[in-house]
Protein backbone atom coordinates (compact mmCIF):
# COMPACT_ATOMS: atom_id res chain seq x y z
CA UNK A 1 0.00 0.00 0.00
CA UNK A 2 0.95 3.09 -0.53
CA UNK A 3 1.30 6.44 0.75
CA UNK A 4 -1.92 7.66 -1.18
CA UNK A 5 -3.39 4.59 -0.66
CA UNK A 6 -2.85 4.59 2.91
CA UNK A 7 -4.48 8.26 3.14
CA UNK A 8 -7.55 7.11 0.42
CA UNK A 9 -8.18 3.78 2.71
CA UNK A 10 -8.93 6.09 5.63
CA UNK A 11 -10.95 8.90 3.87
CA UNK A 12 -12.72 5.95 2.57
CA UNK A 13 -13.82 4.52 6.08
CA UNK A 14 -14.74 7.86 7.33
CA UNK A 15 -17.41 8.36 4.01
CA UNK A 16 -18.89 5.03 4.54
CA UNK A 17 -20.38 6.02 7.55
CA UNK A 18 -17.23 4.96 10.22
CA UNK A 19 -19.04 7.67 12.84
CA UNK A 20 -22.24 5.59 13.27
CA UNK A 21 -21.72 4.56 17.01
CA UNK A 22 -20.56 8.34 17.18
CA UNK A 23 -22.94 8.45 20.45
CA UNK A 24 -21.19 5.65 22.14
CA UNK A 25 -17.27 7.84 22.10
CA UNK A 26 -15.95 9.99 24.49
CA UNK A 27 -14.23 11.91 21.81
CA UNK A 28 -13.55 11.37 17.83
CA UNK A 29 -9.63 11.88 16.64
CA UNK A 30 -9.16 13.68 13.40
CA UNK A 31 -5.51 13.50 12.32
CA UNK A 32 -4.72 16.67 10.32
CA UNK A 33 -1.71 14.99 9.15
CA UNK A 34 -0.61 11.84 7.77
CA UNK A 35 0.06 9.25 10.80
CA UNK A 36 3.72 7.96 11.33
CA UNK A 37 5.84 11.44 11.93
CA UNK A 38 5.89 14.46 14.14
CA UNK A 39 6.87 17.82 12.25
CA UNK A 40 4.23 17.31 9.27
CA UNK A 41 2.70 19.88 7.35
CA UNK A 42 -0.90 20.93 7.94
CA UNK A 43 -3.59 19.42 5.45
CA UNK A 44 -5.91 21.97 5.12
CA UNK A 45 -8.31 19.60 3.26
CA UNK A 46 -8.89 17.89 6.65
CA UNK A 47 -10.85 20.89 7.69
CA UNK A 48 -14.33 19.78 6.09
CA UNK A 49 -14.20 16.55 7.97
CA UNK A 50 -13.68 18.30 11.41
CA UNK A 51 -16.90 20.18 10.41
CA UNK A 52 -18.64 16.94 9.45
CA UNK A 53 -17.48 15.45 12.71
CA UNK A 54 -19.06 18.87 15.04
CA UNK A 55 -22.36 19.18 12.65
CA UNK A 56 -23.25 15.02 13.62
CA UNK A 57 -22.98 15.99 17.08
CA UNK A 58 -24.61 18.52 17.27
CA UNK A 59 -27.25 17.12 14.87
CA UNK A 60 -27.95 14.29 17.81
CA UNK A 61 -26.98 16.73 20.87
CA UNK A 62 -24.14 15.06 21.61
CA UNK A 63 -21.15 16.54 24.07
CA UNK A 64 -18.43 15.24 22.78
CA UNK A 65 -14.94 16.25 22.15
CA UNK A 66 -13.01 16.67 18.41
CA UNK A 67 -9.92 16.34 18.79
CA UNK A 68 -7.20 17.45 16.06
CA UNK A 69 -3.57 16.23 15.88
CA UNK A 70 -0.59 17.46 13.16
CA UNK A 71 0.52 20.19 12.07
CA UNK A 72 -1.38 22.75 14.70
CA UNK A 73 0.30 25.87 15.12
CA UNK A 74 -0.53 29.57 15.42
CA UNK A 75 -1.49 29.49 12.51
CA UNK A 76 -3.98 26.57 12.05
CA UNK A 77 -5.39 26.66 15.46
CA UNK A 78 -7.88 29.11 14.37
CA UNK A 79 -8.81 27.44 11.85
CA UNK A 80 -8.99 23.92 13.33
CA UNK A 81 -10.99 25.79 15.91
CA UNK A 82 -13.62 27.59 13.87
CA UNK A 83 -13.82 24.29 12.03
CA UNK A 84 -15.01 22.66 15.69
CA UNK A 85 -12.30 21.07 17.06
CA UNK A 86 -11.95 21.81 20.85
CA UNK A 87 -8.81 19.75 21.59
CA UNK A 88 -5.78 20.37 20.11
CA UNK A 89 -2.60 18.19 19.51
CA UNK A 90 0.25 20.58 18.90
CA UNK A 91 3.38 18.85 19.91
CA UNK A 92 5.70 19.90 17.34
CA UNK A 93 4.72 23.55 17.70
CA UNK A 94 4.98 23.72 21.61
CA UNK A 95 7.94 21.57 21.61
CA UNK A 96 9.78 22.26 19.01
CA UNK A 97 9.80 26.44 19.50
CA UNK A 98 12.18 28.31 20.25
CA UNK A 99 10.42 30.76 22.42
CA UNK A 100 9.66 28.27 25.30
CA UNK A 101 6.83 25.88 26.06
CA UNK A 102 5.40 28.47 28.28
CA UNK A 103 5.52 31.12 25.53
CA UNK A 104 4.32 28.83 22.50
CA UNK A 105 1.23 27.65 24.76
CA UNK A 106 0.62 31.30 25.12
CA UNK A 107 1.29 32.04 21.55
CA UNK A 108 -1.32 28.85 20.75
CA UNK A 109 -4.11 30.09 23.14
CA UNK A 110 -4.18 33.67 22.28
CA UNK A 111 -4.22 32.76 18.48
CA UNK A 112 -7.56 31.12 18.99
CA UNK A 113 -8.94 33.89 21.22
CA UNK A 114 -8.56 36.54 18.53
Amino acid sequence: MTHTDHQDHWSSIYQIGGLAAIGDVDSVLVMTVNPGFGGQEFIAKTLPKIARVRQMMVERGLERHVEVDGGISAATAPRVVKAGANLLVAGAFIFGSQEGVAAAIRRLRESVER
